[in-house]
């Protein structure tokens, strides 16, 4: 039956009659989640890398931001940038304040919502509105913008990516069957990726039938590399999109064994039960996959977490949430336990500092994460940290920018 499955999601994911089955590159990899149910354990940081540094954020009033979660900070070049509503902060490796880039408007060079992306060298920004792709220098001196108004008859997309060159992934934001659009530089259409039927009939049981409605539960896209990612909730499949792609080159599967959902019969927003499905975004580097999955009644220990802006009070509340990684190298698969209320990710072992997960994968491995200043402080006052983290939090205040956590990873 899984088989069957795979055969069919491959031919709903073919470009268009001119691509045939032999454009896939490559077999996919099998990742064995049903392996490790009920094997949680907490992982250290150095397991997966080689040391971590603490760069805190200069703050002036042109650079103060509160928090920034998947999407709203890279690290490319040796800068971070950080998504600030419509600006973007651009810091050096040190934490210093360069400069600020704003072009909120409906101009030539201008933007009415920032979704970027920065390619591997942090030499060009990429910035996609709701119609259109931007392009600027590192200093934010614009230099081209391309309009997609016309695609499609599509007025609006949810994102546009730019793969090498000569090629655009559009997500419609009414995404009806397709899941993206490929267009190459002179706006031609050179193929499409349809949603998996999975996806299709969860869609039916959340939407009466109208997938466009449900665009927040479909998925996650991300960049590694100068590739693109697609992977679905409700699905199992993660597959690739490159500069030279014919097709979408399936990477992996997730083998959920008795535990996966069954479309049109299981809700998919389901949280409780003997089901498991793939939960928020993912990360990749060039050894390990990162992500997270809602577990319903298999969690062996619930996920305890603080509400927000409640760090260390007596207040909680739990979910059936667990971390995992999938190590390239050898082909295992771990989930992982919260290290300490409050906290999930990787046990930091290098400084004793608060548990670390990522944010950014940049193009030259690091992994790259955020802990604001309440939650640092508290951590340090009540655990055993270094001597170099705790005077470093000695000069920080609340008031102050969060702090990034940058990663070396082998």
């Amino acid at each position: 039956m899984d088989y069957i499955r795979g055969v069919i999601f491959l031919i709903l994911l073919l470009f268009t009659s001119s691509c045939s089955k032999t454009d896939r590159k490559e077999p996919f990899r099998v990742i064995d989640v049903v392996g490790s149910v009920g094997s949680e354990k907490i992982i250290n940081l150095s397991e997966i890398a080689e040391f971590v540094e603490y760069i805190p954020l200069e703050t002036t009033l042109n650079s103060l931001f509160l928090g920034a979660g998947n999407g709203g900070i890279f690290y490319e070049g040796n800068n971070i940038f950080v998504k600030n509503k419509l600006e973007l902060l651009v810091f050096d490796n040190k934490g210093k304040f360069i400069r600020k880039i704003s072009r909120a408007g409906r101009g030539p060079g201008e933007y009415l919502s920032l979704g970027v992306h920065i390619p591997s060298g942090g030499n060009v920004i990429y910035i996609h509105n709701i119609d259109k792709h931007l392009e600027y220098d590192r200093e934010g001196n614009f230099i081209s913008e391309r309009s997609f108004r016309d695609v499609g008859n599509i007025q609006a997309f949810t994102a546009i990516n730019k793969i090498g060159e000569n090629l655009y992934a559009i997500e419609p934001f009414d995404c009806k069957d397709n899941a993206v659009i490929l267009v190459d530089s002179s706006l031609v259409t050179v193929g499409r990726v349809t949603m998996p039927s999975n996806f299709i009939n969860n869609s039916k049981t959340l939407s009466n039938g109208m997938p466009g409605s449900v665009a927040q539960w479909r998925g996650t896209f991300y960049n590694y590399n100068d590739s693109l990612r697609i992977t679905w909730f409700y699905d199992d499949y993660v597959v690739s999109i490159g500069n030279n792609s014919t097709g979408p080159d399936t990477l992996y599967r997730f083998e959920y064994g008795p535990y996966r959902l069954s479309p049109g019969k299981d809700d998919p927003r389901r949280i409780t039960g003997d089901l498991i499905r793939l939960h928020s975004y993912m990360n990749e580097s060039r050894r390990f996959l990162f992500m997270q999955f809602q577990m319903g009644s298999l969690a062996k220990k619930p996920r305890v977490m603080y509400p927000v802006g409640k760090y260390g009070q007596d207040r909680t509340f739990s979910v059936n949430i667990n971390s995992a990684y999938y190590d390239k190298s050898t082909g295992s698969f771990v989930f992982m336990e919260q290290p300490r209320v409050g906290q999930f990710g990787f046990n930091e072992d290098f400084h004793g500092g608060p548990a670390v997960w990522p944010l950014y994968i940049s193009s030259d491995n690091y992994m790259i994460s955020l802990v604001n200043i309440t939650e640092l402080r508290h951590h340090v006052a009540e655990n055993k940290v270094s001597e170099e983290l705790r005077a470093l939090a000695a000069t920080l205040s609340d008031q102050d920018n969060p702090v990034v956590i940058k990663v070396k990873l082998k």
